[in-house]
């Protein structure tokens, strides 16, 4: 397996209506007259994950790093409004929680990554139209604005939330434990031990994994206990 130190983000440069996927990506970077797509993963404007290149394969994405990284997009990029030449983050709610299990993941996967980064980054690009170091920076630790999380949410786009955490988020779940009448200690967005514990009752009596972790699932059973 290759020694990989990097993980890249990128867009589609497409626009923000434009649904396509892997498969599209592939057609474009065939008619390059490259070998297959050319990212190693593709998420769709639903968040929905894709496969694209196989990890042990070397990416085609940032010109002097494809050896020792990987390369992810997600679709999108461009308005019509403003045209092809202005790169913007029109990321939705979904595509930035895939993004996030992704980076995840990957970082789990291959500890030896040092860097989470994006395309412009590396290279004189627009691409992926927002700072994907400062974007990670917060994300990693669940530090999600307020704006970004709204009771209707769907489960899947809320944050991935374990002991350690801080933030709106944390304080959301504390919220909506405490509102349930399980002890969860004060509502200050920081997930301590007290918080975990609190967890830790919800998904027993939820028949749920217990693992002290709020995601998609608790997040999904807090949802249908808070509307039954």
């Amino acid at each position: 397996m290759r020694h990989i130190t990097t993980l890249v983000w990128h867009y589609s440069a497409t626009y923000d209506d434009q649904d396509i996927g892997a498969a599209e990506i592939n057609e474009m970077h065939l008619a390059r007259g490259w070998s297959c797509i050319g990212y190693n993963g593709v998420v769709r404007l639903d968040g929905t994950e894709e496969p694209g290149r196989p990890y042990w394969r070397i990416p085609a994405q940032v010109a002097g790093y494809n050896e020792r990284s990987l390369g992810f997009v997600t679709i999108g990029g461009l308005r019509r409004a403003d045209g092809p030449g202005v790169g913007q983050d029109t990321r939705t709610r979904e595509q930035i929680a895939t993004q996030i299990a992704i980076t995840e993941r990957i970082l789990a996967r291959f500890p030896s990554i040092r860097l989470v980064t994006g395309h412009r980054n590396l290279a004189a690009t627009q691409c992926p139209g927002y700072d994907v170091p400062s974007w990670w920076s917060e994300a990693k630790d669940n530090r999600v604005p307020a704006s970004q999380i709204t009771p209707d949410a769907p489960a899947a786009s809320w944050p991935m939330l374990r002991h350690g955490n801080q933030g709106d988020g944390v304080r959301m779940l504390q919220e909506a434990l405490d509102g349930l009448g399980i002890e969860v200690g004060p509502v200050d967005g920081v997930f301590g031990p007290k918080t975990e514990r609190a967890v830790r009752d919800f998904q027993r009596a939820a028949g749920i994994d217990v693992d002290g972790i709020a995601g998609p699932m608790t997040w999904a059973e807090l949802g249908r206990v808070g509307r039954s």
